[in-house]
């Protein structure tokens, strides 16, 4: 399954109200239930009962995009209503007659071993940040995983040319860098990891909105991390 994503894709999206910060979601909702590829929607929400994953189905419900599955031979909670199908038509269209590239779907089968370079190695415990060390920089593995579908369906573009292992070690390369620098400062003014691949779920495209896009985009065009990191701690201490 690939998703497109492309200022005309936005513009359909919004036209269906849906919400900026559900558009990667959502699309991959829609998407996945049309090509019935349902291990990706248990991978969103392996128990369905992650908060933010169950809104955006209900959200799509009530406009009328989804409903639930009445048989139990179904194998999701949800369906596509006609008006659904008739949406991932023309989101199908718009990808055909569009030069943009369809995004990849990386696989996140390394994102357990990204999570514990955010741990210290003498007790794996997650590092801390604040004067007193009161606050944790982890997050949930759930969280992490929607996250980073948001961040490589919609930053997909900065590693143009790059295969999946190449995507992989630049991700992991960059944020063995920040947490290296930010060690430095005892953590002060660290992000917690998620915060750290993205602000808006990854929803919105633009680097200022995820530090994680920021600095694999330098790091890509050659740009020495260090200073990059650098320049950032400057920006937000003042």
């Amino acid at each position: 399954m690939n998703i497109t994503v492309n200022r005309d894709v936005f513009r359909l999206l919004k036209d269906y109200n849906i919400c900026s910060d559900q558009y990667g979601t959502a699309q991959i909702i829609l998407c996945a239930l049309y090509c019935k590829e349902y291990e990706l929607l248990d991978f969103l929400d392996e128990e369905n009962k992650d908060k933010l994953i169950l809104e955006v189905y209900k959200d799509l419900e009530i406009k009328g995009l989804l409903e639930k599955a009445k048989s139990s031979e179904e194998k999701t909670l949800f369906k596509l209503t006609e008006q659904g199908n008739i949406l991932v038509q023309q989101l199908t269209k718009l990808a055909a007659k569009t030069e943009f590239k369809k995004v990849q779907m990386i696989g996140l089968d390394w994102i357990p071993e990204w999570i514990n370079l955010w741990k210290n190695p003498a007790n794996n415990r997650f590092y801390k940040a604040g004067p007193n060390e009161e606050r944790s920089l982890g997050a949930s593995l759930k969280d992490v995983q929607n996250k980073f579908i948001g961040f490589l369906t919609y930053y997909i573009d900065i590693f143009e040319g790059k295969a999946e292992k190449e995507i992989q070690d630049i991700i992991m390369q960059t944020t063995v860098a920040y947490i290296k620098k930010q060690k430095e400062t005892g953590f002060m003014y660290t992000r917690n990891m998620s915060y750290f691949i993205s602000k808006q779920n990854g929803s919105i495209k633009d680097t200022k909105n995820s530090d994680l896009a920021m600095l694999c985009e330098e790091f890509i065009s050659s740009k020495p991390v260090v200073k990059v990191l650098d320049a950032y701690n400057t920006s937000i201490n003042n």
